[in-house]
């Protein structure tokens, strides 16, 4: 049986099991500027993926503030285009809303009229000029809307659930949220990802960060077994993992502490581990 799971934007909230006769609640269709209507959610068997989010003002969403300060970009982990940044904080806040407004609908309007044979090509283009598009505070109104919209319409397309790309982007949302463990509980119900590496570096990661690291450990077992490629990052990722193990027990030792199995560790992005 497959599992439903519940994100509530920028900090996801407590898990919340929906079922077949729930209507799915969405921040999205008109509240989401040169958006169309959200697609119904996909029926995976007897669950429901409902993405929700917290309330935003519509002067929030129909009208960003948009800060010319090149500082005040959010940076990525590889990098804005240099050429794209220049050309966004270079003009005034009425010629940019104005560009932003006009590629942003282009991008609506080449999902909704897309018929080829991967469609996901378009939605990653369009996260990805998102992200360079929008200072730090985008990432909540702008990036995972996003996210959250991409997952939920391309979950009925079988050939994706072990495509790099989308798996990248459910990581993405994961690590938008303030709980993700039920969205990799869900990807792991659902069959999503799990021959790639990335799925059990970042599920575990996140494990370790919670000092729940009897099941991190689990996890990385689990992906040698499932043959997760590329192996040898995987097998890496895994021996940097019982190091830290190791230099966390020799270190408890010294201090003549009790070592814990589990615990709550501070909140980090996964890309911090390690």
């Amino acid at each position: 049986r497959r599992r439903s799971v519940q994100c509530a934007s920028v900090g996801l909230a407590s898990f919340v099991r929906s079922s077949r006769k729930q209507s799915i609640p969405s921040f999205f269709g008109g509240g989401y500027p040169g958006e169309p209507p959200a697609r119904g959610a996909p029926d995976l068997g007897n669950a429901r993926v409902t993405p929700q989010r917290k309330s935003q003002s519509s002067a929030t969403m129909s009208d960003p503030t948009w800060d010319t300060s090149k500082e005040n970009f959010q940076p990525l982990k590889r990098g804005r285009d240099a050429k794209m940044l220049d050309q966004v904080t270079s003009m005034d806040n009425g010629e940019r809303a104005t560009k932003i407004k006009e590629e942003r609908s282009a991008f609506w309007n080449a999902i909704a009229t897309y018929d080829g044979d991967d469609p996901l090509e378009v939605w990653v283009r369009f996260i990805k000029w998102t992200e360079q598009t929008f200072t730090s505070g985008g990432r909540e109104t702008e990036v995972l809307p996003l996210l959250e919209r991409c997952t939920r319409e391309l979950q009925e397309v079988p050939r994706y659930r072990d495509d790099v790309r989308y798996l990248r982007i459910w990581v993405k949302y994961a690590d938008c949220c303030k709980e993700p463990h039920d969205i990799f509980k869900f990807l792991q119900a659902n069959d999503v990802g799990q021959r790639h590496t990335l799925f059990y570096e970042a599920y575990a990661a996140f494990l370790e960060i919670r000092g729940a690291f009897k099941q991190a450990g689990e996890v990385y077992d689990r992906g040698i077994l499932m043959r997760a490629e590329p192996t040898q990052r995987l097998k890496d990722k895994l021996a940097q993992f019982q190091h830290r193990m190791m230099k966390r027990k020799q270190r408890k030792m010294e201090e003549g502490g009790a070592l814990e199995e589990e615990g709550e560790g501070e909140t980090r992005r996964f890309g911090e581990v390690g």
